[in-house]
């Protein structure tokens, strides 16, 4: 049986989006989704995802269904890093 939770997903800018996840999908296919309906799904690589203190992008958790994720609730926040926006040196 498939429930569907509210989770937020809050932006590095302070925006929030509220999205429906299905509790039986992987958090890797959770990140997936929401970084397609931004049209961002090609630059995965340049952001973070992370609940409380815990990042979702190792391995181990990515494999997981969100419902065997206990720090994935209803109306949790995901806080979502862009993780290239560090500059170098300037010449």
């Amino acid at each position: 049986m498939s429930t569907i939770i509210k989770v937020n997903f809050k932006m590095q800018s302070g925006k929030t989006y509220k999205e429906e996840v299905d509790t039986n999908k992987t958090i890797d296919r959770m990140i997936a989704d929401f970084l397609e309906k931004r049209k961002l799904i090609h630059e995965m690589n340049k952001y973070s995802f992370m609940v409380n203190a815990t990042p979702l992008d190792k391995k181990e958790i990515l494999k997981k269904k969100v419902k065997h994720f206990k720090k994935i609730k209803p109306d949790c926040n995901i806080q979502v890093r862009q993780i290239d926006s560090i500059n170098g040196g300037s010449n």
